[in-house]
């Protein structure tokens, strides 16, 4: 299995000779599909404008990706059928969508799947070898148009696609990126570049990669599934207050309870520029945050979040607590994909999902809200950052 450790604050990159050659070998003699991307720029927004919500004409990533996921379903690789869990839409004019899924763990991935620690990049079980985990990986590509090639040595600096065995939706997936040179980092420019790129080829408006990270450290991966229904936070007004003549527009959001700015753009690098400078300021500020990348990986919503084991336990009871990723007592586990900041709500109580009340989800999603003044000073750093 693809297993996953995270640590702490990791230490200096160790120069064990031994230990980088056997796990450069190992590497070496794995095989895996990869996806190669084209050189050629496919970011361009024109070609998505009018795209349609389901295309008709499936693209070579897209199929690759619902492939490789529906093949380890069918080899009982998932916990449960996500396809049997019950959705609805809250009664209200946000439309807050939420799921029953009994079953559902948020904190499988650190505990079963994958081995990524901050020294080795990605970890596999040398005495056990088993890829049944990893679909397979991604890489920068030398030809115009992309490619995959069924069986190649595994990139030494790609994306990992590795499945979700607990997921919350159809085709959910990790992307994890490696590099074995250094420590990998989810939001630096090249990953969150690879990520919006990937979602780009993907060709699929359904296709939303996400990303959390804790206050006190970060995560080392973007996951991503297929959400038949759009977000409610797509549909919120949003007031710009920063753009650039043919580059980034920044927005914030209005009259929606969770304060969140709106990155926009038409090409993939400058916009993952730009929004990892910004999520490198809330990382050096130890501020929580969590990331929704849409619209073929040219719109990223970015939500700022105040530290919820802060907050006075009225503010947010123990159910509440777990919906939003952290427990009533005992060891704090990772949070479940921030689904609810942006308007998908995971249940794994009937009766707690038959309470839910868009007045309730409206209170508890303000309650992780930051501060005015705090947003109004991030707003600036937008400002300085994006005319930077």
């Amino acid at each position: 299995m693809v297993s996953v450790e995270f640590e702490g604050d990791y230490p200096r990159m160790r120069q064990n000779k031994s230990s980088e050659q056997s796990k450069k070998a190992f590497l070496r003699d794995a095989s895996v599909p990869v996806f190669w991307f084209g050189t050629s720029n496919i970011s361009d927004r024109d070609w998505c404008l009018g795209f349609p919500r389901a295309s008709e004409e499936q693209c070579l990533l897209d199929s690759l990706l619902l492939a490789q996921w529906e093949d380890r379903a069918l080899k009982g690789l998932l916990r449960y059928d996500v396809n049997s869990c019950e959705t609805k839409v809250v009664v209200g004019g946000k439309s807050f969508i939420v799921l029953l899924n009994e079953s559902w763990n948020a904190n499988s991935f650190q505990k079963h799947q994958a081995k990524v620690n901050r020294t080795d990049c990605v970890k596999f079980n040398h005495a056990k070898p088993d890829f049944e985990d990893l679909l397979f990986c991604v890489a920068d590509g030398d030809k115009d148009s992309p490619e995959i090639v069924s069986s190649a040595t595994i990139p030494l600096d790609g994306m990992f696609i590795v499945i979700n065995a607990n997921p919350v939706e159809y085709g959910h997936i990790f992307i994890v990126p490696c590099n074995l040179y250094q420590p990998p980092n989810a939001t630096d420019k090249k990953s969150l570049e690879f990520v919006l790129r990937f979602s780009s080829e993907v060709k699929n408006s359904t296709f939303y990669a996400f990303y959390d990270r804790p206050s006190s450290s970060s995560h080392l991966y973007f996951q991503a599934c297929y959400f038949p229904n759009p977000f409610p936070v797509e549909f919120t007004p949003i007031i710009p207050f920063f753009g650039e003549e043919g580059g980034i527009q920044i927005y914030e959001l209005a009259d929606y309870p969770t304060k969140a700015l709106v990155f926009i753009g038409k090409e993939h690098q400058s916009l993952a520029r730009k929004v990892s400078e910004i999520c490198s300021h809330l990382e050096r500020e130890n501020t929580q945050f969590s990331l929704l990348v849409s619209d073929f990986g040219l719109k990223v919503f970015l939500f700022p979040q105040v530290n919820i084991e802060t907050l006075p336990r009225a503010e947010t009871d123990l159910r509440w607590r777990s919906w939003l990723g952290w427990p009533g007592s005992g060891t704090r586990p990772s949070p479940p994909c921030g689904l609810g900041v942006w308007g998908h709500l995971v249940f794994t109580d009937q009766a707690d999902l038959d309470k839910a009340t868009e007045g309730e989800i409206w209170k508890h999603l303000a309650a992780v809200s930051i501060t005015d003044s705090c947003f109004e000073e991030l707003k600036l750093i937008c400002c300085n950052t994006a005319a930077g």
